[in-house]
């Protein structure tokens, strides 16, 4: 693998309110009866951007969303957001696995979800997130399944687009204590999720990061190394 440099990791700066951040910052635990969001500590204004959060438990009435981003130049996550769920607002667009409307999943953003389309969820779900920033566009997937037939490799059917320019962050929530730890994140560090899966080893184009599932073609790990360069 090449030198990848810093791969973004949960910034625990952006959950004033209660939480604990372990396993080298890609997990995040709570035990408020109330919804807690993270962001990355990696924003994302232009490229195409890769990864992936491990699904420890699937628990059929609780809530969590496993991936999204949030507009970091809306300038409200730490005031509000950081008690509010992924999709809840026009700054933010999410993925749950575990609504009152469906189990299987659904897209959110501005308060309004719709079906993924998947046909179940479970325990050891690994969730995933293809963001093309210059695009504006988003796809959610699920064990090497990509919602509603999406293809992030040749730009179709995506779960949003029209996302307006900006700088975008990775996301995480969670609702309650039973959910709080269910989240372990890859951004490319660590295909394995802290042991809970086997190796697998797949490399970005630039050969950057390892994950369980082969990034999209022109997805990128989120690292420094993949971040462009400012004149």
């Amino acid at each position: 693998m090449a030198s990848s440099g810093n791969f973004c990791t949960l910034n625990p700066l952006t959950q004033p309110n209660a939480g604990t951040f372990s396993e080298g910052n890609l997990l995040f635990t709570h035990t408020a009866s109330a919804w807690r969001s993270t962001l990355g500590t990696l924003g994302m204004t232009t490229g195409k951007w890769y990864w992936e959060a491990y699904q420890k438990q699937y628990i059929s009435t609780g809530n969590g969303w496993p991936v999204g981003i949030y507009d970091m130049d809306s300038g409200k996550f730490v005031n509000s957001l950081a008690g509010n769920y992924p999709g809840q607002s026009t700054s933010t667009y999410g993925a749950t696995y575990a609504v009152a409307s469906s189990s299987h999943g659904e897209k959110y953003h501005n308060g309004s979800g719709t079906s993924l389309g998947f046909s179940s969820s479970s325990s050891g779900d690994t969730w995933q997130c293809a963001f093309d920033a210059d695009a504006g566009k988003i796809w959610f997937g699920k064990n090497n399944t990509w919602a509603n037939s999406g293809n992030p490799s040749g730009g179709s059917n995506e779960a949003y687009a029209s996302i307006p320019s900006s700088t975008w962050a990775p996301i995480t929530c969670s609702y309650n204590s039973s959910n709080s730890e269910n989240y372990p994140y890859n951004f490319g560090q660590d295909d394995t999720f802290s042991g809970r899966v086997t190796a697998q080893g797949n490399t970005d184009d630039n050969g950057h990061g390892v994950f369980k599932y082969a990034p999209p073609t022109g997805f990128l790990a989120l690292c420094s190394a993949n971040l462009p360069i400012s004149d």
